[in-house]
């Protein structure tokens, strides 16, 4: 009986990991080179952002690609047993090394989801106080963000390390299954007992909630001030502030899609003692492409950053001199 993802299931993970990096590696080093050498006045504030994400798009593929983390679970006379193993580049390495290559992988994925409301802050801030972040600010927010995620993987750490002893004695679950190698050696992997309601079941929960709250209540701050400040900004201004918000809302849905879901769903299985549904491997497909998608957004929503690589594609806005229409470009 298979137990965990098949082998084919696990094989289309991992090129579609290696198939991410190498577009989000192309896609992220045109933007890099576009907001350092295309970028307008306007746009200087929110340079900051869009250097971290770009890093942050690249560190999440990165470590989605080469461990290419299968993660599963498992009621046992009931206790609840959570499963990681590596079908990677980095392939079934023994423990404490499992753990070690899972860490990054698990921080990233819910960092890629606390990480947004700084966006979010850093707009408000900007639209409705007149008031931009400094460099070192704008990294301390930055640090706040990763402090749950931070504690998501040292519990993690700690739980796979200190139940590595159950390892040989859960080993028979792999068996009559295409885990087991030729030599019928089964794979190295990482185990956690998960039972009840712990700092480590709820914190991911907790921060994704608390994350989409700030984000709901500075986009509420920031399309109020930009509804009152259309009646006396010209075109041009509105189609930049439309722009940076469809941008930062993209930013917002794409994680909670990709990262969120996945994330919180294993935290659900956790508290609740069920094993994740089918559906959630099918979206973790879909996770490294959010490294990909993130910079198309920006690139193909931000005027000036468009025209670079889509220089065909122009905006003609209407505009009125001396009392008549003329059509601008933009």
């Amino acid at each position: 009986m298979q137990f965990g993802p098949d082998l084919d299931t696990r094989t289309v993970r991992f090129y579609n990991g290696i198939a991410a990096f190498f577009c989000a590696a192309i896609l992220n080093t045109m933007h890099l080179y576009i907001v350092i050498t295309k970028s307008p006045k306007w746009l200087h504030p929110y340079k900051k952002i869009f250097f971290f994400e770009i890093f942050n798009n690249m560190a999440h593929v990165t470590f989605v690609m080469l461990p290419n983390v299968m993660y599963f679970s498992k009621v046992v006379d009931g206790h609840f047993y959570f499963f990681h193993v590596l079908s990677g580049i980095i392939f079934q390495p023994p423990q404490p090394w499992t753990t070690i290559f899972v860490i990054p992988y698990v921080f990233f994925l819910n960092w890629n989801v606390t990480i947004v409301p700084v966006h979010f802050i850093y707009r408000y801030l900007v639209v409705c106080q007149n008031y931009e972040m400094g460099l070192w600010v704008f990294f301390g927010a930055v640090l706040i963000s990763a402090i749950a995620p931070a504690i998501y993987v040292v519990l993690i750490a700690c739980g796979e390390l200190q139940d590595n002893h159950m390892t040989e004695s859960m080993s028979y679950l792999f068996k009559n299954s295409d885990w087991v190698d030729s030599n019928g050696n089964t794979p190295n992997f990482a185990i956690m007992q998960s039972d009840g309601i712990t700092l480590h079941t709820v914190i991911v929960p907790v921060s994704i909630l608390l994350s989409y709250i700030i984000v709901f209540v500075c986009t509420i701050q920031i399309h109020t001030r930009v509804q009152h400040l259309n009646h006396i900004q010209k075109d041009r201004q509105k189609a930049k502030n439309v722009q940076l918000n469809v941008v930062l809302i993209c930013n917002a849905v794409v994680p909670f899609v990709v990262s969120a879901i996945p994330s919180g769903s294993v935290q659900v299985a956790k508290l609740f003692g069920f094993s994740l549904p089918a559906t959630i491997s099918h979206i973790m497909l879909l996770t490294p492409w959010s490294a990909v998608t993130n910079p198309i957004m920006a690139m193909t929503i931000v005027t000036p950053y468009r025209r670079f690589w889509m220089p065909w594609k122009k905006r003609i806005i209407p505009t009125m001199t001396g009392g008549r229409t003329t059509l601008t470009t933009y």
